[in-house]
């Protein structure tokens, strides 16, 4: 069985330095390179909870470990949840809050909400619940950091969360979210959820749909946001957006789709022409699953530089699984700089136009992506791009069109086989002007052709004269893909992506031509099964973080760690850096 692990820097450069414990096991990642000794106290979803020496607690991907560890985790399954059922028991019997990961400081108040039993007169204990969003929204005001607004599952409420004028700090977040047992729905809200002027908030484990004004989750004017395993679905504009001076949000684990104007989840400048209002930095968009139906794109950053403010920067789009957006997949949109989309899984984009992926600003790198059976798949115009590993098939349009407005651009060891047309557009301009660097990649072309085509403006070529007319792709190839074909149109909802059925499209050969070149591996996977492309690389000319960026919240830094993450004073290793 074939894996494809993301090696977290963590478990490198902190857990193998644990002393090992007497009751703990040796766990191995899918590559077999790293171990480390942990004990094993739950699970949660598809992560597992390995707990160190020093009592630190990380998640870990289940699927991201071998498979005798994953044989020991499924063996264990049946005994730890019995475990937490006695404890939710005992919890519940103690009248405590028994929601895992919510649990607040001792000096913090946490509300509880039931829409069944509660009653707004209550003191809105777990014993005596609040009953409506209206006592909800009355409180907001007074929380203290470290509060949590805690909503039944299996309830329902209809209106509008108001969350705004209320700030958290680092480490105590107000969180927003669900108690009682997760077997049961998602506390649903019918109507929206509006963030405003507020900072440190956590908005996590709800059903939030049916917003007939804007959108769903809205933000405006607040920082520090995360957005985690929430279902947001049927909105009337976005389904979560940020917009005016929002900077600093992580959106992590959600399900958003049906969304009947604009985008999934909208990271956009407001009110362009008469009164502009920028949207800020620092966003992590990581994890997410789209299930189709966006009447626009499914994750759009989209900033201008507006006035004295410039445009916003340092967003990362990672680990998301899309289909069916009517326009692209992904927008790294206007001025927008400083971006990586990296890991995605697109499919079943660009019916109406854009594609899979569109680009333009400055600065991004795109790698590591899987796009297939999408009507246009690539559309590329930022200036300083580095767009590297990406498988591209089946695609009813050209591959990749590169607009006149890239410059610098470094385009290698890509995949590219579109099912009727070019497999190279280029408009607007020369490729000198355009290209740094264009190599190592593979063009497929479909039955019929003899050889892949390229376009520049009305020129039309085959590889050899593109070679030899421009100087690019000297090392590149032209032929059948071995081993790589497109999923079928079942593989196309996200949930359906996973498992060696579906990896086992996208792995070549053993002994195929792109397995080993002088620049690497092309494609999004290697002949092994293993994914490429997934590092975050820094930027040069950025100054935060030596070039990364913000590391985000700890769910983040727990998955995607970057050199010298900080939180609250200490990176995530516990050292001062």
């Amino acid at each position: 069985m074939r894996f494809s692990p993301l090696v977290s820097l963590v478990w490198i450069t902190l857990l193998l330095s644990i002393a090992p414990s007497v009751y703990a096991r040796k766990f191995t990642d899918a590559s077999g390179k790293v171990s480390v000794e942990a004990t094993l106290p739950g699970i949660r979803g598809n992560l597992a909870l390995l707990k160190k020496a020093d009592g630190k607690v990380f998640e870990v991907p289940i699927a991201r470990l071998s498979r005798p560890d994953q044989e020991y985790i499924a063996s264990k399954k049946l005994a730890l949840e019995r475990e937490s059922d006695r404890k939710a028991t005992r919890s519940k019997a103690n009248g405590k809050n028994n929601s895992p990961g919510l649990g607040a400081s001792p000096r913090a108040a946490t509300y509880h909400v039931d829409g069944d039993r509660g009653n707004d007169r209550n003191a809105g204990s777990q014993r005596a619940p609040w009953k409506t969003l209206a006592k909800v929204n009355q409180k907001i005001g007074s929380m203290r950091p470290g509060d949590a607004v805690l909503f039944q599952r299996g309830d329902s409420w209809s209106g509008k969360l108001t969350i705004e004028k209320v700030d958290g700090k680092p480490g105590k977040e107000i969180v927003f979210g669900a108690y009682g047992p997760e077997e049961n729905p998602k506390p649903s809200i019918e109507g929206k959820v509006t963030i405003e002027q507020a900072s440190h908030i956590v908005l996590r484990d709800l059903e939030i749909h049916g917003s007939t004004g804007g959108a769903c989750v809205n933000a405006s004017f607040s920082s520090y946001l995360q957005v985690i395993n929430n279902d947001v679905h049927d909105c009337n504009s976005n389904g979560i957006a940020y917009h005016a001076m929002v900077h600093h949000t992580a959106t992590v684990d959600n399900r958003v789709w049906d969304i009947h104007a604009n985008d999934g989840v909208s990271i956009h400048d407001v009110n362009w022409g008469e009164d502009p209002r920028p949207v800020g930095s620092h966003h992590w968009v990581i994890d997410n699953m789209f299930p189709g139906n966006y009447h626009e794109d499914a994750i759009d950053f989209a900033t201008n530089q507006i006035g004295a403010f410039p445009a916003g920067e340092d967003v990362k789009i990672m680990g998301n699984r899309i289909t069916g957006a009517k326009l692209a997949g992904v927008v790294s949109g206007h001025d927008g700089r400083h971006v990586w989309i990296i890991g995605n899984i697109i499919s079943q984009c660009g019916q109406r136009g854009a594609g899979a992926i569109q680009s333009t600003g400055r600065r991004a790198m795109i790698s590591g992506n899987i796009l297939f059976n999408n009507v246009r798949p690539v559309s590329l115009g930022t200036r300083g791009l580095r767009f590297r590993n990406n498988t591209l098939i089946q695609s009813e349009g050209v591959g990749l069109r590169i607009s006149s407005t890239m410059r610098d651009g470094v385009i290698v060891c890509n995949l590219v086989y579109p099912l009727v047309t070019h497999a190279v557009v280029l408009t607007g301009d020369q490729p000198g002007n355009l290209l740094q660097k264009m190599d190592y990649n593979w063009f497929g072309y479909p039955g019929g052709q003899a050889a892949s085509r390229f376009r520049v403006d009305t020129t039309n070529l085959h590889l050899d004269k593109w070679q030899a007319q421009f100087g690019f792709d000297a090392n590149s190839f032209s032929g059948p893909l071995e081993g790589v074909d497109a999923p079928a149109a079942a593989f196309d909802p996200p949930d359906a992506q996973q498992g060696d059925e579906f990896w086992n499209h996208f792995i070549p050969t053993a002994g195929w031509a792109g397995c080993d070149t002088a620049d690497g591996v092309i494609g999004a996977m290697d002949c092994d099964g293993n994914r490429q492309g997934l590092e975050i690389l820094p930027f040069a000319d950025y100054e935060e973080n030596d070039g990364y960026g913000w590391a985000g919240p700890v769910i983040v830094q727990q998955r995607y760690p970057l050199p010298n993450a900080e939180k609250d004073g200490e990176n995530i290793n516990g050292v001062r850096p």
